[in-house]
């Protein structure tokens, strides 16, 4: 229950950042929710259907630690600090993903899995996306740091 839980939450997110879904009924956005959860688990006629998705995991894994890394920069980045050390890996980490990613996209081209492929563009789609937003971030001015806390804190 809990993971149909956690998937209503993000479908509802997504709903209120970006109104994907013009629907504010949260009984309707939980139906929806369980329906392409319940769509992708019966999809195989045995109850396995996700397994389907399973050389993806890996992947998003990947693209989740690249996200942790770059939230990670882009805070010590802010707070004027070297992220040198942050930014080396990630970029190590998008490389090897992307490359591994699209070794498996031909893969699944030349076997047809055609689910997998569009699970393999979807993420290269959020990749360029992160990748475009971190640039958009870190092209920004970098706002002064705030001492006043700090120099509260400090022992005279």
């Amino acid at each position: 229950m809990r993971i149909l839980r956690d998937k209503w939450w993000s479908v509802r997110a997504l709903n209120d950042h970006y109104h994907i879904i013009a629907l504010r009924d949260p009984k309707t956005l939980l139906i929806i929710t369980v329906a392409v959860a319940a769509m992708l688990a019966l999809h195989d006629g045995r109850g396995q259907g996700g397994l389907t998705l399973w050389p993806l995991f890996g992947l998003w894994n990947q693209m989740l630690a690249v996200f942790g890394l770059l939230l990670i920069g882009l805070a010590l980045r802010r707070r004027q600090q070297a992220v040198g050390y942050v930014f080396v890996p990630m970029i190590f980490l998008v490389v090897v993903t992307s490359w591994a990613l699209i070794l498996q996209l031909s893969r699944w081209w030349a076997s047809a899995d055609w689910l997998l492929i569009a699970g393999g563009i979807l993420l290269l789609v959020v990749e360029f996306w992160l990748a475009w937003e971190a640039l958009r971030t870190l092209r920004k001015s970098v706002p002064a740091l705030d001492t006043s806390l700090t120099e509260s804190k400090m022992p005279h």
